[in-house]
């Protein structure tokens, strides 16, 4: 198999599974909230969350590489997680 092959394959098996995560948080979530998702709206979930993730992928490799290093490190995770309160961690006050 070509390497352009195996790399279709991939990103195929990678958006199947990405799928199936969506589409069980978002039955999870609507048997909760007594809903119905459409199969659009998990679609369009899954797309959404599929963008994201390779955002964040090159965004690490980029980081990584103006670095010099071949490997992500945890630095450049908190470098993409900059601008998210959410995901900065800091020294609980006691």
């Amino acid at each position: 198999m070509s390497n352009n092959n195996q790399r279709i394959q991939n990103r195929e098996f990678l958006k199947a599974a990405t799928w199936q995560i969506v589409n069980d948080i978002c039955n999870e979530e609507a048997d909760e909230l007594n809903v119905i998702p459409t199969q659009q709206f998990i679609a369009s979930l899954t797309e959404l969350v599929y963008k994201q993730a390779e955002k964040l992928a090159t965004n690490l490799e980029n980081f990584a590489n103006h670095a010099n290093r071949s490997t992500i490190s945890i630095n450049d995770v908190k470098l993409c997680s900059r601008r998210n309160d959410e995901l900065i961690f800091s020294k609980k006050t006691t």
